[in-house]
């Protein structure tokens, strides 16, 4: 007989005894009922410890262990049994499941039934009774309280049982005064014991503490800045730039005489505008509506104002989030696509130009190359580009281009450079604060107190210094805007 396998069968029953409406109001009312599914808790802690079980690599007696203290609403004290065999564990197991069966009349079926996911979540959305089920389950309590069990009942209107002290481990001073939710322990018997360690404000999961973040914020947000501040004037001149050629009057008639398929082709579209984008031989549609450019210049500013927002917690004082650099990354190259085509060649030489606007004739479908050729439209075309060249003020559009192009590559290489320096998540660090802390939790189950290795934490003076200096900020703010 496996451990493993009596552990599953125990988890898998005790899921399912907690699921079920009239087998948890039970818990509640039945101290009896109560006393065995606790020994088997306890149990679970047995091959825990004795023989490292574990189901879906959790290990659950910590999880039915508050269960049963919620529901009970009592203070329950949870022992490791000593040398208990794994035939022992499977016998109350087995004893429990045919109890219940005879007693309650719920099928054995039901109580091994393992087709719901188990999972803590579901575990913690079923540990209150309500006043319906209490009456609908309250025949044939047992009243007397078991023997050997220390049970302390606490207030019945609380969700939780009360909290009767702070142990050296719960970081004492956290909850009220600074760090929020991350500074509070949660009750567990009658002491409290400290959040897990990602959740504790103390914690520190990285490599290496990143010094100067600040200048590293501000490089960034403002290379990032200057680039969104160009793209929103590129768009804004694409948007509202335009020239319009008229092929049958006006001083451009002359130009298309010889235009015979042109003007075969495009019998009753005597005017067509060329815009920036066929200038710079740009095969992308970059014409953004005033709404998109709007919206486009909130996500930016959003970025901007987290990137240099100061640290809302202990850790962000030397990191740099994940998402200050994946936002701008990802805008960054819907920026980029301005650049697509023949856009490099034509900021380099305006020459470019000529076949940008050849090759937009042709793109259009009304004319081939053997037309362009066979009219001799070369010379009307550089007429069109000289004229479009003064129109755009090219030279300006060129300059903001290349301003635009080289705080794109500023941003990029600060991005690489943030991801190369950024610490990087200490797994061994990490691992070792999840085992004491496991520890911490299996000592308590049982009655013990543990002190958790302290030297996972910050220094307790340092964390509470930033987080006084941060409410002292807080608190300073509200008073200028009264």
């Amino acid at each position: 007989m496996e451990a493993k396998n009596v552990y599953q069968s125990i988890v898998t029953l005790l899921f399912n005894v907690i699921k079920n409406e009239k087998l948890r109001t039970k818990i509640l009312l039945d101290l009896d009922f109560r006393n065995d599914n606790i020994e088997l808790v306890n149990n679970l802690l047995s091959l825990e410890k004795d023989h490292e079980a574990s189901f879906k690599d959790v290990q659950w007696s910590t999880v039915f262990a508050k269960a049963i203290v919620n529901i009970s609403k009592e203070k329950v004290k949870f022992e490791k049994p000593d040398n208990k065999s794994i035939e022992d564990c499977y016998g109350d197991y087995s004893g429990l499941l045919t109890k219940i069966s005879n007693l309650y009349d719920v099928e054995k079926s039901t109580l091994t039934d393992s087709s719901i996911e188990i999972s803590e979540k579901e575990i913690k959305l079923n540990q209150t009774v309500s006043l319906e089920m209490k009456e609908k389950y309250s025949e044939a309590i047992i009243e007397d309280k078991p023997e050997g069990l220390e049970v302390e009942v606490v207030d019945n209107n609380s969700e939780q049982p009360n909290i009767g002290g702070i142990n050296q481990n719960a970081g004492a001073g956290f909850g009220g005064g600074f760090g929020g939710s991350q500074g509070f322990g949660q009750g567990f018997g009658d002491r409290q014991v400290p959040p897990p360690p990602m959740a504790d404000a103390r914690f520190y999961p990285y490599t290496s503490k990143l010094k100067n973040i600040k200048w590293y914020k501000i490089g960034l947000a403002t290379t990032f800045g200057v680039t969104g501040l160009m793209w929103i004037i590129l768009s804004l001149i694409i948007s509202l730039t335009k020239y319009t050629i008229n092929t049958k009057s006006g001083e451009w008639a002359s130009y298309f005489n010889g235009w015979a398929t042109f003007a075969a082709k495009r019998p009753n579209e005597d005017v067509f505008n060329i815009t920036i984008n066929q200038y710079y031989g740009n095969l992308v549609n970059n014409t953004a509506g005033y709404f998109i450019i709007a919206f486009m210049a909130l996500i930016l500013s959003y970025i901007l104002y987290m990137m240099i927002m100061p640290a809302r917690n202990y850790r962000e004082q030397f990191r740099i989030s994940l998402f200050n650099i994946i936002m701008p990354f990802i805008l960054l190259l819907s920026f980029f696509q301005m650049y697509l085509g023949n856009t490099f060649a034509t900021m380099s030489n305006h020459n470019e130009a000529v076949k940008n606007i050849r090759i937009w004739f042709e793109g259009t479908g009304f004319l081939s190359e053997s037309d362009l050729s066979a009219f001799g439209a070369d010379d009307s075309i550089k007429a069109i580009v000289d004229a479009l060249t003064k129109a755009f003020n090219v030279k300006a559009v060129t300059v903001i281009l290349w301003i635009n192009l080289v705080f794109i590559s500023l941003c990029f290489a600060f991005m690489v450079t943030i991801l190369i320096i950024n610490p990087k998540l200490d797994r061994r660090k990490v691992m070792h604060a999840n085992q004491e802390y496991q520890q911490l939790i299996n000592e308590a189950l049982q009655g013990r107190v543990y002190e958790m290795d302290q030297s996972i934490y910050e220094p307790e003076a340092e964390v509470k210094k930033f987080y006084d200096d941060l409410a002292e900020r807080a608190q300073k703010r509200n008073k200028d805007n009264e």
